[in-house]
């Protein structure tokens, strides 16, 4: 039996994580039969561009390149600038540019360095006290980061982060807009652009006329090194606390400019394998905070009670341990934020 790639599927995570953290006239509505998008009955603003109308496919029927994505989010930009910013916050190795795009409301656009210079007093106990870290939190919006494609090939993250993006800025429903007024959700949709060019360089090359399920085809067999890794083939998703690469350090410290409160590392895993999301295995690294796995085991138990309703299969704390302070999901717990780790079924490809 064959699948696609389900980008769709990871991005009805984010949007779920979102709604999940924040509160539950001109738009057209989408086709149900679109089961690309996260929410089928999505009402859209036409103002927003799909992916179709700045780059000439559909979702989940092409892999994005870098140079594709970067124009992407450029026309989300510019269709969306009260409601967005887009920061190059590092290069890769190879040159190439690494991004996040900032989407909030309106009103918190206007006061979004407002916002990011108040939220690093109430990350630092040395900068607030009680009274003024408890006004900070009920003031502010929470800060969603959610970082896609460590692994460069691991493909569907970078194209449902893109989707979330669009999601976000299109939707015109009441929940999304009141969501976006708790929220400034900051999307890093590619942070190894290198080893993911690599691999879609060597899927273009490798691939027919249409895409072939069959998993020994081909085009589903990367050529040493693949796109796991980095320009020096390094596993970046194990250097949150070495900091030996060139995109960690520039990573870490847009990170630590904003301090967001939740951090979703979203990766890929075997195509046989269904989805995985918190809470994680044992071990706990011993300094996770007790009070971290109560909000990671109620993030989980949430989108449980979504996926239960949705009928998608997963699973939870049979596998990724929470031990290794390296991992992306695992460094920000030691930071004081909450780090969630996701798992997708991957293809290596479009179809398999």
């Amino acid at each position: 039996m064959a699948f696609r790639t389900q980008p769709h599927l990871t991005a009805f995570s984010l949007c779920l994580c979102l709604l999940t953290l924040g509160d539950s006239a001109r738009a057209n509505r989408l086709p149900a039969a679109d089961s690309r998008l996260p929410v089928s009955d999505l009402q859209a603003d036409p103002a927003i561009p799909t992916i179709r109308a700045a780059l000439g496919y559909d979702w989940a029927t092409a892999i994005t390149s870098h140079a594709q994505m970067e124009r992407y989010l450029q026309e989300l930009v510019k269709s969306a600038p009260d409601r967005t910013l887009l920061v190059r916050y590092g290069t890769s190795y190879e040159g190439r540019g690494l991004y996040y795009l900032a989407v909030t409301s309106a009103e918190n656009r206007r006061r979004l360095e407002e916002i990011r210079t108040a939220n690093q007093r109430l990350a630092d106990p040395r900068l607030a006290d009680a009274d003024e870290a408890r006004r900070l939190v009920a003031e502010l919006p929470a800060l969603v980061w959610l970082a896609a494609s460590v692994h460069g090939n691991e493909l569907s993250c970078t194209e449902a982060a893109l989707l979330a993006a669009y999601h976000l800025l299109a939707d015109t429903r009441p929940e999304t807009q009141a969501m976006l007024e708790k929220l400034v959700v900051l999307i890093d949709p590619l942070q190894n652009p290198d080893g993911r060019e690599r691999y879609v360089n060597v899927y273009r090359e490798s691939r027919g006329r249409f895409p072939n399920a069959n998993p020994l085809s081909t085009e589903h067999a990367e050529r040493w090194p693949g796109g796991r890794f980095n320009h020096y083939l390094f596993d970046m998703n194990r250097d949150w606390f070495l900091q030996s690469q060139q995109e960690t350090v520039h990573k870490v410290r847009a990170y630590l400019k904003w301090q967001p409160q939740l951090y979703v590392d979203m990766h890929e895993m075997g195509h046989n394998s269904t989805y995985f999301f918190v809470p994680p295995a044992d071990p706990i690294n011993p300094f996770v905070l007790h009070s971290q796995m109560e909000w990671l085991w109620d993030l989980g138990r949430q989108q449980a009670e979504w996926f239960d309703r949705r009928g998608f299969s997963y699973t939870t704390r049979e596998m990724f341990d929470a031990f290794y302070p390296g991992y992306g999901s695992k460094w920000p717990l030691l930071q004081g934020g909450i780090g969630v780790l996701w798992e997708q079924a991957g293809t290596r490809g479009l179809l398999v």
